[in-house]
């Protein structure tokens, strides 16, 4: 099975059930389209990059690199 790897500076990210969205510099809205669920991931830098993928998101920020599962 093939997954598509997408790296963006947009504010929001649709993958597979998931949605992320950019609300703020520092602040990253993550949405569960099946369960309904919603959480966030507050950062400490300014967003740079995030790319989503292979069940990974990886946020660069202005210091850091991040990966989530």
């Amino acid at each position: 099975m093939w997954s598509v790897v997408m790296i963006v500076s947009y504010s929001r990210i649709d993958w597979r059930h998931l949605e992320f969205v950019l609300t703020d510099s520092k602040v990253i809205a993550v949405s569960n389209c099946e369960t309904e669920l919603k959480d966030k991931i507050e950062l400490k830098d300014r967003l740079v990059k995030m790319s989503v993928g292979f069940g990974f998101l990886i946020v660069l920020t202005s210091n850091q690199g991040l990966i989530y599962k």
